[in-house]
């Protein structure tokens, strides 16, 4: 009877001094910014853990998932704790530039990124200038039609006073290869009987939102055209949907890459009988991500 509880009594201190042993395994969603990382802890003999980037504390859960906007080298660290003992493994990796301009709008009901057109660089200097300078924070999504689009920019929606100086109009750089598939990010404009050229609004946008279509009504909508769809713009309009009526009238400067669930929850919010939502929804902040 005393051999057998010695026995017991040296397993439970032989368990007691194993020292906690950190390991992980990461998953990068992308390699270019943004960029989700998801590790999962294989650590064994801890009880605590704390997870750092860079040297900075960002979790103590047993897994983590985080986003990554800017783009370097970043050092993930895990340290596995047990009692007074500890141990750390930390794995290094690179996340690269986009190698088109993406840029990232944290809106009151959550946050979409978008890449923009090399080839539409009036626009995009001009948008990129208007984020640098903060123009968009704040500013309110005025007109919203679901299965349509959702625009924003007036800079009297904007609750401070803030003034910016601004161009009222820009040039067109409407550019058949661009559809206005869901997502597509193009500028806004006044009618062609007091806007015959076309010019882009220089502060105002809109996100389409859209609405499926057929092969029928894709047809419908080609033989319009002066260049017909490709075959890759149909499956695009099959796929995703869109507003193919507004084809060659509009300059289309980008193209949403994630948060494809914000347009939807955007789109979806109760306006009145001239689509601006009864309830607010902002644009918190705009920043260029690269």
């Amino acid at each position: 009877m005393k051999q057998s509880l010695l026995f017991i009594l040296l397993v439970g201190l032989l368990g007691a001094c194993k020292a906690p042993t950190a390991m992980f395994e990461y998953r990068l969603e992308d390699g270019s910014v943004p960029t989700s990382v998801q590790a999962q802890n294989l650590s064994t003999n801890a009880s605590s853990y704390e997870w750092s980037l860079n040297d900075s504390l960002i979790s103590q859960a047993e897994d983590v998932d985080f986003q990554i906007t800017g783009s370097g080298r970043y050092e993930l660290s895990l340290k596995a704790i047990e009692n007074d003992k500890e141990d750390i493994l930390s794995k290094s990796f690179i996340v690269e530039a986009p190698q088109n301009c993406r840029v990232q709008m944290v809106t009151s009901l959550g946050t979409m990124v978008f890449e923009l057109y090399e080839d539409t660089p009036i626009h995009l200097d001009n948008f990129i200038d208007l984020i640098e300078r903060g123009y968009y924070n704040g500013i309110a999504f005025h007109r919203v039609m679901q299965s349509f689009m959702i625009q924003a920019g007036d800079n009297n929606t904007r609750i401070e006073g803030r003034k910016f100086e601004f161009e009222d109009q820009i040039p067109a750089e409407i550019n058949e290869k661009y559809i206005h598939h869901k997502g597509a990010l193009a500028a806004a404009r006044m009618p062609d009987e007091v806007n015959p050229e076309r010019a882009s609004s220089g502060t105002q946008f809109y996100i389409v939102h859209g609405r499926s279509l057929d092969d029928d009504q894709i047809e419908n909508y080609d033989v319009t055209r002066q260049v017909p769809y490709t075959p890759d713009q149909r499956e695009l309009y099959k796929a995703n949907g869109g507003a193919p009526q507004l084809d060659g009238a509009y300059t289309i400067f980008g193209f949403l890459i994630d948060g494809e669930e914000v347009i939807d929850a955007i789109a979806g919010v109760e306006t009145n009988d001239r689509d601006r939502p009864l309830e607010d929804v902002r644009i918190i902040e705009m920043k260029v991500l690269n």
